[in-house]
């Protein structure tokens, strides 16, 4: 059983999953499995916050993002939910906040600081690959290369059913 197949059987549905009788209690449930989940991966406040940051994201887009990003197409929808995941590794790697909000405000200050890129050309290579195969299924190649890995394995399913 994977975790996420557990926190959803064992957590989510218990809780009422998405057949609850307001919205708010929805989004309540979305948010504390999230929560949980960060404190699933240690007792300590940086992955409180991780599964607080998810479960915020996963409850703005049932309140507003789906039907902006229904009007928007698919690459900003994509891009956004890749930077919100790269975001978010920051306060699962750093474990002290103040550290983790210095990082932050480095990282959107813009400025090269020396030091900071790495100097080994083989790093680069990686990036650009990750990103390639991050955003490899915007194309029909892409879905096609994807449906041929994926047959035989089992189908991921989401915490939004």
């Amino acid at each position: 059983m994977t975790f996420s197949n557990f926190m959803r059987h064992y957590l989510y549905y218990p809780l009422g999953g998405n057949r609850v009788n307001t919205q708010r209690r929805l989004f309540f449930n979305l948010w504390l499995v999230f929560l949980v989940s960060g404190l699933w991966h240690g007792a300590s406040w940086n992955f409180v916050l991780y599964g607080a940051f998810h479960g915020l994201f996963m409850v703005m887009e049932r309140v507003f993002l789906l039907k902006i990003y229904a009007r928007i197409g698919k690459l900003i929808p994509i891009a956004f939910t890749f930077l919100v995941i790269v975001l978010s590794r920051v306060f699962f790697r750093i474990e002290d906040l103040s550290d983790a909000l210095s990082f932050m405000r480095v990282l959107f200050s813009f400025r090269i600081q020396s030091g900071l890129l790495p100097s080994e050309p083989h790093f680069y290579l990686i990036m650009i690959i990750a990103v390639f195969f991050a955003f490899i299924t915007l194309n029909p190649c892409g879905l096609k290369l994807q449906s041929f890995f994926m047959k035989g394995s089992t189908q991921v399913t989401s915490i939004r059913q």
